[in-house]
């Protein structure tokens, strides 16, 4: 099973959400366009800057974070931006 989890500052700090399946519109949960940090704590999710599964999208997975672990302490480490996830989905 996948998990994720993201958060809402930098450094896996402020509010927080874990998701194990695809969410289509993270608005919809009041995490879109928030997200500055994740823990990929299962499997390999892709990010994407579009609800819906569109648009500029990123991979990361339990392994490809800071010094290869789960972690993604700010976008850098995936690539990305602050507050630019849309949705999000398991690979």
């Amino acid at each position: 099973m996948a998990k994720i989890t993201v958060f809402k500052d930098s450094n896996m700090s402020g509010t927080s959400k874990t998701f194990t399946d695809a969410v289509a519109n993270l608005e919809d949960v009041g995490f879109g366009d928030v997200i500055s940090s994740l823990v990929a704590t299962e499997g390999s999710w892709r990010l994407f800057k579009d609800k819906n599964f569109s648009g500029t999208s990123w991979d990361v997975s339990q392994t490809g974070g800071a010094a290869g672990t789960d972690a993604y302490p700010n976008p850098q480490f995936w690539g990305g931006t602050h507050d630019s996830i849309s949705s999000l989905r398991p690979l």
